[in-house]
């Protein structure tokens, strides 16, 4: 919580990643959003990956093009996060994204 709190302001978001497996994703549409459930989140990550969690060697190639797809444009969104997570509205706008996910992404 700590380094969340001396990060930069505009953190919405954070990427779960255990040994080469992304476990998850949680990204808001703002910072009044993700900063009162960054507490709870991040607890369920730590549960997770205290239960099965490897030292992280996932590297930049896999994790940006997982990113990449998952927000590339709302269509491509809706088919990534179909089987793996769910979209949050609130009047039509989307306002928190969730995956979940222990699929090793391609190198």
């Amino acid at each position: 919580m700590d380094k969340f709190a001396k990060t930069d302001s505009n953190v919405v978001g954070f990427v779960a990643i255990t040994g080469d497996k992304i476990i998850g994703t949680d990204i808001f549409d703002g910072t009044g959003l993700f900063y009162p459930q960054l507490d709870p989140l991040l607890h369920g990550y730590i549960d997770d990956v205290m239960a099965s969690g490897l030292p992280v060697k996932l590297k930049d190639p896999p994790l940006k093009r997982y990113m990449d797809h998952l927000l590339k444009d709302e269509k491509s969104q809706e088919e990534f996060v179909k089987d793996k997570g769910k979209i949050f509205r609130q009047d039509g706008h989307v306002i928190h994204v969730n995956t979940f996910t222990k699929e090793t992404p391609v190198p």
